[in-house]
C-alpha cells in the first residue's frame, strides 16, 4: 500500500488552527491532523486519525496507536477529540470486554495473547506490545478525559459495525471508527450512520456525535449553529 494515498481532513464553521505535523511522534505524520477549533464555547483541541491495517502494514501499526497514545496521555484543562479509523478491536463483548489484534480467538472462543509475530519486513515482537498499543487508545486514554463516547452513551450491549469483511462466503463486521472526547463537551448522542456505506460511496460507515458543552457562554447569534446550539 503506498501510504501516500491516503490523507486526513479537518472542516469547521468555525476558525481552525493547524498543529505541526510533528506534534505526533508517529512514522506517518500524513495520517494524523490536528488543528486548535475556535468554537463558541471555547478552543477544543481536535484530533483525527487513519491507522493503517496491521495485516499490511505490520508493526508499524503498533507505532502508529503508540504514538497516539504518548501523544494524548497526559493530564489538560482544554477540552479534546479524537476520532479516526483506528483499525481496532477485533471484538467486544457485552460484558465490556475488548479483544485487540494482539490477541487470538479460538475456535472454542478462547481468546489468548499470541506469543511473537514477524511482519513483511522481518520486524519481530510480542503479542503483549500489540495488545497494549491498542488497549492503550481504546480505554486507556479514558483516564485523560478521553473516553470513548459511543460506550459511554450505549454501554457493551449494543452491538454495532462500521465496517464489514466479506470473504470465503462469510461477512465479518467490525467497530474500527471511533470518537474520544472530553467529559466538558458533554456527548449527548453517537451513532453509526450506514447509508453512505450501503450505496458505495464508502467502505465505512460514518460516525456522528453530537455535544451539548457546559460551563460555557451560549454562541451569539452570528456565530449560533444552524442546528441549534449543540456543538457537532
Amino acid at each position: 500500500m503506498r501510504r501516500w494515498q491516503y490523507g486526513e481532513m479537518l472542516a469547521s464553521r468555525w476558525p481552525l488552527s493547524p498543529f505541526p505535523p510533528a506534534a505526533f511522534p508517529v512514522p506517518w505524520p500524513e495520517r494524523v491532523l490536528s488543528a486548535r477549533l475556535e468554537s463558541p464555547w471555547g478552543t477544543i483541541e481536535v484530533h483525527t486519525t487513519g491507522i493503517p491495517p496491521g495485516v499490511s502494514n505490520g508493526w508499524l501499526k503498533v507505532d502508529m496507536l503508540e504514538g497516539i497514545y504518548t501523544r494524548l496521555a497526559c493530564p489538560t484543562r482544554r477540552a479534546r477529540i479524537l476520532c479516526g479509523d483506528l483499525n481496532t478491536p477485533q471484538a467486544e463483548s457485552a460484558d465490556g470486554g475488548i479483544m485487540t489484534w494482539g490477541q487470538v480467538i479460538t475456535p472454542h472462543a478462547r481468546v489468548r495473547i499470541w506469543t511473537r509475530k514477524r511482519d513483511a519486513g522481518g520486524r519481530v515482537d510480542t503479542g503483549d506490545r500489540w495488545d497494549a498499543a491498542e488497549r492503550n487508545v481504546l480505554t486507556g486514554l479514558a483516564q485523560f478525559d478521553l473516553p470513548d463516547i459511543f460506550r459511554t452513551l450505549h454501554g457493551y450491549g449494543v452491538v454495532e459495525y462500521s465496517w464489514y469483511w466479506k470473504g470465503q462466503g462469510r461477512c465479518i463486521g467490525r467497530r474500527f471508527d471511533h470518537v474520544f472526547a472530553s467529559r466538558q463537551l458533554h456527548a449527548v448522542r453517537c451513532e453509526y450512520l450506514h447509508t453512505l456505506r450501503e450505496m458505495g460511496l464508502s467502505d465505512h460507515s460514518a460516525i456522528e456525535g453530537d455535544f451539548t458543552p457546559e460551563h460555557t457562554e451560549r454562541p451569539t447569534a452570528a456565530t449560533e449553529p444552524r442546528s441549534g446550539a449543540d456543538a457537532q
